[in-house]
């Protein structure tokens, strides 16, 4: 494996629209997808395998209700297709060669796995023929959180002319520990997923891409670092894994991709399509 390097981005630029977040809500009363009558027990059929299987845990998503996202996460990506997100980075890319799946084969699967009633769909029209889905996960009607957190867990798909380019899971409501969290410096020595795991640190963001014929995975934990002033600072640390291993790393301050971690975990892949065609 070709040595990883670092990419530090002082700054990033939301897509292109997102600023504004030009959105269409859905009223939370009125679900998007149908639930069944009977009650289903959470985590009841054989849950479909992933790379982060270990990352994630009962404190990653606040409460069950957040947490049955991620089981709902993985039955959905289990049988869709990604398109080649370096080929929209080409100068005059074919759309025709992206292969993705669509965006209302991606809502039938919804349809089909979400069994919650009250999961609400929002979305963002980046430019002419790219959008983001979103599908996000409120708390129960008797939670503690119904009053401060509109939504537990978010489920994200992003769309380029039409074909499934993107897709992630993020916590909606979230706090961070502060103690015993990796320092930057020690994060950039580890080289598998199991590595990862080890540490047992809380996840802020999985997400995937297609570049060439790999399906990149990506997995965000915090991290402290010592800036230039000599001052300690909350960081985002981004893996990028291949299969078990970590081929590329990023870092920025976590309150710079706080308030969007969907939105900034595709600008990092894009920033990194280059850097990643080449490992």
């Amino acid at each position: 494996m070709n040595k990883k390097g670092i990419i530090f981005f002082s700054s990033l630029l939301l897509l292109a629209g997102c600023g504004d977040k030009n959105t269409t809500d859905s009223d939370p009363e009125e679900p998007v997808v149908e639930g069944t009558e009977e009650k289903t027990e959470i985590f009841e059929t054989e849950s479909p395998s992933h790379t982060y299987n270990d990352l994630v845990n009962e404190t990653t998503f606040t409460e069950e209700y957040g947490l049955q996202a991620w089981e709902d996460y993985k039955k959905i990506i289990d049988d869709v297709d990604l398109g080649k997100i370096n080929l929209i980075n080409e100068d005059n890319p074919n759309f025709d060669e992206l292969n993705g799946t669509s965006r209302e084969e991606i809502q039938e699967e919804v349809e089909s796995i979400v069994e919650r009633e009250d999961v609400f769909q929002d979305e963002v029209e980046v430019s002419e023929n790219e959008i983001l889905t979103f599908y996000r996960y409120p708390p129960a009607e008797d939670s503690e959180y119904k009053e401060t957190a509109q939504f537990l867990a978010e489920l994200t798909f992003y769309y380029a002319d039409n074909n499934l380019m993107f897709s992630s899971i993020t916590p909606g409501y979230y706090s961070v520990e502060m103690d015993n969290l990796p320092t930057a410096n020690d994060l950039m020595t580890l080289m598998t997923v199991s590595e990862i795991e080890n540490l047992n640190s809380k996840v802020y963001t999985i997400s995937e891409m297609q570049i060439n014929d790999d399906k990149i995975q990506q997995v965000m934990i915090p991290a402290m670092n010592v800036n230039e002033e000599g001052s300690e600072e909350l960081l985002a640390f981004y893996f990028f894994t291949r299969d078990e291993n970590i081929i590329q790393y990023a870092y920025l301050p976590f309150s710079m991709v706080s308030q969007d971690f969907p939105t900034n975990s595709i600008l990092l892949f894009y920033q990194l399509i280059p850097e990643i065609e080449n490992l």
